[in-house]
């Protein structure tokens, strides 16, 4: 399912430490002696569910979605276990005595409410809103794109789920309508089977619909999640630009895991060759390499991938790779807006972000007129 084994691998690496410290300290701290094995046992092989849910293929719906929420415990329980171990091994050296094991709970219970928190915050579906001016040389009203990245329909996001989307799309009266990429989970009759083909389908827009493949496209299988956007009336950019209504030109880039794959990804310039002097607005589902739309004089770029980390501490691993978690940037001329998207991965929470889909408002302006000589 991943092309990037050293990748998963230390990820996996990374889980099964955090499984095991979390079970023996959960184990040492609320079961008696006689328990403590059987209760360890349990954890472990609870939190076993992850990798089967992740690698096996045709594993059955419901263990993906028990893999998630055993991510979700291990991951919060072992940052407050690490805490309430830092406090006792700091104690004798500092003005507060080791956690009692009330004091203990209380850590404990406040990491179970924050969980509960982000469960319940994850399922409202936002709308990042903002405004763009495109110095253009043909003036045209204003155009409204709506873009939802990183859906993941298949995985956690299901029916349900997509049915609310679909209608908070529809209430921003989109012109366009962009996909980000990530619209599957990596799986497309799972996707499928959510409904997602029919929610994509309901959507109007009346200068078009169109979609990027994102790296959960691509493992899912390019040609079966390009034959469901197209069943659902979608247009896919495959490395590809397009003049929308004689107002713009849209640029759809393949990912840069398509390469594992053998999809290539050409160069932004050589997609812009031959274009006109209208505004550009580029959809590239990954954020990995902003100078390359700023040197190019793109006007607008929208990314997705990141999920704005979903939770802590993958902000801030966000942060570190891309220079942005989510949110609006400027460089140069161009203004990039990554989303943290609107659907969820594995975890059915958010702790450092929301859920959201995207509007943007594309207001066309006059272009400065340059100056016929230098000035003495």
């Amino acid at each position: 399912m991943f092309y990037n084994k050293r990748g998963m691998a230390l990820f996996m690496s990374g889980y099964v430490c955090a499984l095991i410290y979390s079970g023996i300290n959960l184990s040492e701290l609320f079961f008696r002696e006689e328990h403590y094995f059987l209760v360890f046992a349990l954890w472990i092989l609870w939190g076993s569910s992850l990798p089967l849910g992740l690698f096996r293929k045709k594993c059955v719906s419901w263990l993906k979605r028990v893999g998630g929420v055993a991510l979700t415990f291990v991951i919060h329980l072992s940052v407050a276990f690490l805490f309430l171990n830092a406090w006792t091994l700091l104690s004798p050296r500092g003005p507060f005595p080791a956690p009692t094991d009330r004091e203990a709970g209380i850590v404990l219970n406040l990491a179970l409410l924050w969980i509960a928190c982000g469960v319940a915050w994850a399922q409202r579906i936002g709308v990042r809103s903002f405004e763009v001016e495109l110095p253009s040389s043909v003036l045209h009203s204003p155009v409204r794109i709506v873009a939802a990245a990183d859906i993941h329909a298949g995985g956690i996001v299901e029916r349900r789920y997509l049915r609310r989307l679909q209608k908070r799309i529809a209430l921003c009266r989109p012109d366009i309508v962009l996909l980000p990429g990530d619209v599957t989970d990596g799986d497309v009759p799972r996707a499928a089977d959510a409904g997602l083909t029919e929610t994509l389908a309901a959507l109007e827009a009346p200068l078009g619909k169109y979609a990027v493949l994102g790296n959960h496209d691509i493992y899912a299988g390019a040609e079966a999640s390009r034959s469901l956007l197209n069943e659902a009336g979608f247009i896919v950019l495959e490395d590809e630009a397009r003049v929308i209504d004689g107002a713009l030109v849209l640029v759809g880039r393949n990912d840069p895991r398509g390469v594992h794959f053998d999809i290539p990804r050409a160069p932004l310039a050589s997609l812009l060759e031959g274009q006109s002097e209208l505004p550009v607005v580029v959809v590239d589902h990954t954020p990995c390499n902003l100078k390359e739309a700023e040197d190019c004089g793109v006007d607008l770029q929208i990314s997705g991938h990141t999920h704005g980390g979903q939770v802590f501490p993958f902000n801030l691993v966000m942060k570190w790779k891309y220079g942005i978690s989510s949110g609006l940037t400027r460089r140069g001329k161009t203004t990039v807006c990554v989303s943290p998207g609107a659907g969820l991965w594995t975890m059915p929470l958010r702790t450092v972000t929301s859920s959201e889909i995207v509007l943007c408002t594309l207001v066309f302006v006059p272009k400065a007129r340059q100056p016929d000589s230098c000035p003495d």
